[in-house]
């Protein structure tokens, strides 16, 4: 009971974050669409289909109905749901442990496969689908051990459940296999009644007697290996530096193997095993249906070990430990917990409020379902309605390849006579804009819209990292343009509010930004207003480190900004920075930072760093290093050594 407690908390907590997958957004879409026709078939809800009807099959419509109703409660109920979810698969889990063992063992084992799949605990229906995974897994160890009705009948109703919720769902009869082998041969024949019914409900989902296209479009295919969690995880995902839930799994598969070598197995616990592993060679996000499989035989291992109570209190503080260092991890990557809100930015409400009724809109892959929830059937999209379940693997690589072309673009948008498009601000905004024939008409801190027929903002760049342009300074047209973009939500707006009074040398309201950053922790084109803010402020210190983060981000243009606050530095302080800098951004490290900090170097007697960093920044082109070549130059004691500085120094000084 106190093991369930405490899972059902933890996994309703790191499932409170932000929500931000845009995976949600098809879901809600579908789930409207289902509950309003009263059927799992649906008349196509947004996509372009070229004058065609279509009708649509919603494999996941429980869950879709389900997040749909809660999205009636608003942002906060969509958000409660989704902890709800997580706190039923926690409570599941504990439940299916305590099939293989108790006492200190069901908190130990518990904890140890959460950290595992913690990263798939998520706004998503593969939530929902783990736990009634760790139901059915208890429900078929049951059945092996007594088969009776009603078990029987709580296996089959928790198998249809799982088949209208996630395609997982046809692990069923290999899981029930698994189970089987434990049983006695004089079972077998009854329990073969059983699978029987196993395999029958496999086709009470929607995909019906379809099931074999439906598994086969999500482990093939274009679209499937262009998605970063359906690719088959490389050593790099083994890196507990970087993510570290499969190198937990694969820790605790050591730990199973090595039990079983031992002498500490069953048939049953290694099939569970060898189909987890089979699961998690297939993609990335296999990763919590390996860590789920491996249950079993871990739990036996652990049982046979902790028949000395000392190697039963070792576990569990080590699982613990586990938990928390997962825990801690989940909150830098995903944090804050506790906040029950969609990120603002993931619904452009004020892009689909300038798009013409009617319009085609060209989306990438993004955004398509965040458009089709919020214009409810006002506008068509260009991204397939199916795409959760069903990969167009044309449209996919279609989208893919538009989004960097102008010419590409200009085709797809006179085959579906776009009237819009709404696109992440990055190069796919320039391409659009290459395009020429829409105007920018809106825009929120990831997605900017174009449109036909439509005033164009005038003094907001869409594509710009910063968004402002010097006509904000024109305050009668700058507040015109915040005004049409008020359904992007306060942060944003205060956001622009500020940049402009930056760009056009106002005050800025420091404190404001402060408290912006607490919430947006994230953000950085507003890490690098604030840094700005700080420099011109006085706080040198503290914007060179917070400039510095979002440049390791990867914003190029907190560059400029960064370099500002660093002439403000003293050497040491200066050198720690860009070490920081350098250590994330490696070879990407711009020739101008290696230059200051090699400067950096020379004034603190580094004579090795200022010798690596100017001898770089030389070759990339960059004439501020001179003074340290030639610094280098004079203080060299090889003439070797003095030599090359001398001629690198010639090099630049030759440069035109």
């Amino acid at each position: 009971m106190i093991s369930g407690f405490v899972a059902a908390l933890w996994a309703f907590v790191i499932s409170s974050r932000q929500l931000v997958e845009n995976d949600l957004f098809w879901h809600l879409m579908l789930g409207r669409a289902v509950a309003r026709e009263g059927s799992r078939t649906v008349v196509e809800p947004s996509a372009f289909t070229f004058g065609v009807p279509r009708s649509l099959s919603v494999p996941e419509w429980l869950w879709d109905v389900l997040a749909w109703f809660s999205w009636q409660g608003g942002e906060v109920g969509v958000a409660w749901f989704v902890c709800a979810c997580g706190a039923l698969a926690a409570v599941a889990l504990v439940f299916a442990v305590s099939r293989f063992g108790r006492g200190l063992l069901v908190p130990a084992v518990t904890a140890f496969v959460l950290a595992a799949l913690s990263v798939r605990i998520k706004e998503r229906p593969e939530t929902l689908a783990l736990a009634w995974a760790a139901m059915f897994m208890a429900l078929s160890v049951a059945v092996v051990r007594r088969c009776s009705w009603p078990r029987v009948v709580a296996l089959f109703a928790v198998e249809v459940l799982w088949a209208q919720t996630h395609g997982t769902f046809v692990l069923a009869v290999p899981m029930f296999v698994a189970a089987v082998l434990n049983a006695p041969l004089s079972k077998w024949p009854r329990l073969g009644g059983v699978l029987a019914l196993v395999v029958v409900a496999l086709i009470s989902g929607p995909a019906g007697f379809g099931i074999a296209s439906f598994v086969s479009s999500h482990v093939s295919g274009d679209a499937v290996a262009h998605i970063v969690d359906m690719a088959d995880p490389t050593w790099a995902d083994f890196n507990p530096a970087g993510a570290p839930y499969h190198f937990i799994a694969a820790a605790l598969t050591v730990v199973a193997l090595l039990g079983a070598l031992s002498g500490a197995w069953t048939w049953s616990s290694l099939a569970f095993l060898g189909l987890g592993l089979l699961v998690a060679s297939t993609s990335v996000r296999g990763v919590a249906w390996w860590a789920l499989l491996l249950m079993p035989q871990l739990a036996l291992t652990l049982k046979v070990a902790s028949r000395r109570r000392f190697v039963s209190v070792t576990a569990l503080g080590v699982a613990l430990l586990t938990l928390t260092w997962v825990t801690v991890r989940l909150e830098k990557r995903v944090g804050p917990f506790l906040s029950f809100s969609v990120k603002s930015s993931e619904l452009p409400r004020e892009a689909v409020n300038a798009m013409p009724d009617g319009a085609t809109v060209w989306t990438s892959f993004e955004v398509g379902a965040a458009v089709g929830l919020i214009s409810d059937g006002r506008l068509r999209v260009s991204i397939d309605s199916r795409t959760p379940m069903v990969f167009d693997d044309a449209a996919f690589a279609l989208s893919r390849d538009c989004l960097a072309r102008p010419e590409c673009l200009k085709r797809s948008f006179a085959a579906m006579n776009v009237q819009g498009a709404i696109v992440e601000r990055s190069a796919a905004c320039g391409a659009v804009l290459s395009e020429g024939s829409l105007a920018p008409v809106a825009v929120n801190a990831r997605y900017a819209a174009f449109a036909k027929g439509v005033a164009p903002l005038t003094t907001i760049d869409v594509c710009s990292p910063m968004f402002v342009t010097e006509r904000s300074c024109d305050d009668a047209a700058f507040g015109a343009d915040l005004a049409r973009l008020q359904p992007a939500g306060d942060a944003f707006i205060t956001f622009l509010a500020q940049a402009a009074a930056v760009r056009c040398g106002r005050a800025v309201d420091v404190a404001k930004l402060e408290t912006l950053l607490v919430s947006q922790p994230r953000w950085t084109a507003l890490m690098v207003l604030v840094g700005t803010a700080r420099e011109k402020s006085g706080d040198a210190v503290g914007a060179a480190r917070l400039l510095s983060r979002a440049l390791s981000s990867g914003f190029p243009a907190a560059l400029g900004p960064l370099q500002l606050a660093l002439a403000k530095l003293e050497a040491k302080p200066r050198a720690a920075v860009l070490d920081e800098v350098i250590s994330a951004l490696d070879d990407q490290t711009p020739s101008s930072l290696r230059a200051l900090r090699a400067l950096a170097a020379a004034e603190n007697g580094e004579d090795a760093v200022a010798r690596v960093q100017a001898l770089r920044a030389a070759a990339a082109g960059e004439k501020s290093v001179l003074p340290v070549l030639s610094a280098l130059a004079k203080s060299a004691t090889e003439p070797v050594d003095r030599a090359e500085y001398e001629s690198w120094a010639r090099v630049l000084t030759e440069q035109k």
